[in-house]
């Protein structure tokens, strides 16, 4: 995944892009990868209810402190086996949190702010449940 972001947000959050999954009609989760302090690399894992505030499970986490590179490819990638969310940055497990409000739905990419994402070699598997 390459992501090119222009600039801030105007109400101050941080522009990002990232992977929405579990999107149904009461939500969805979402990793997101934007801009950490000092021009690294950061990421967040969150559930949104339409309608409602966006709800941190992980929140913003610097991975990096090396200046961002847009045209660096980014490899995500989200297991989810309830209530267990495994989220991998490049091969490396980042971060894990537990929830069980979606238990279905479809999965997409976002850009919030202006920007741009590019996705190349998506793989989507559904892995055995083990309730």
């Amino acid at each position: 995944m390459k992501i090119a972001w222009g600039s801030r947000c105007p109400n101050g959050s941080k522009p990002a892009a990232g992977l929405l999954f579990h999107v149904m009609e009461q939500g969805f989760y979402g990793l997101l990868v934007g801009h950490a302090a000092g021009n690294g690399l950061s990421f967040e894992l969150v559930r949104g209810m339409w309608g409602s505030p966006i709800f941190q499970l992980i929140p913003w986490t610097k991975l990096t402190s090396t200046p961002y590179d847009s045209g660096r490819e980014y490899k995500l990638a989200v297991e989810y086996r309830r209530p267990t969310i495994k989220i991998d940055i490049d091969g490396r497990t980042v971060g894990t949190a537990q929830d069980t409000t979606f238990q279905y739905g479809l999965m997409g990419f976002g850009v919030f702010d202006k920007g741009r994402l590019d996705i190349g070699d998506l793989s989507v598997e559904a892995l055995l449940a083990l309730e």
